[in-house]
């Protein structure tokens, strides 16, 4: 856990000093009226980049989730830090969905 939570701090580090704002938790309304909750909402001019983590959750399961809330919420980029490597069907997976995923042991 303090793995995935200083890996997410290294993340908002980076677009702090790209000049984004951020918010935490982030809270985002999608076009269908939901409120999705995130670890992170960063905003910079009209460019939203949405960041969160799993440890429990299956790494699929939480793909297709962040996928339908980049769609609803018109979010520009989502990464997804994990605590493990990701397999290679994970990675496609997120590939298509246009989602980053950050393995806790890949960090550099």
């Amino acid at each position: 856990m303090d793995n995935v939570n200083s890996l997410i701090e290294r993340e908002v580090s980076k677009l702090r000093s790209q000049g984004y704002t951020i918010r935490k938790p982030g809270k985002i309304v999608g076009e269908s009226g939901i409120t999705h909750e995130l670890d992170v909402i960063a905003e910079k001019e009209d460019e939203i980049i949405a960041i969160t983590s799993t440890l429990t959750e299956p790494i699929i399961n939480m793909l297709i989730r962040l996928g339908l809330i980049k769609y609803d919420s018109k979010l520009d980029r989502v990464i997804l830090i994990t605590g493990r490597e990701s397999t290679s069907e994970e990675k496609q997976i997120a590939e298509s969905l246009g989602i980053d995923i950050v393995a806790g042991n890949s960090y550099k």
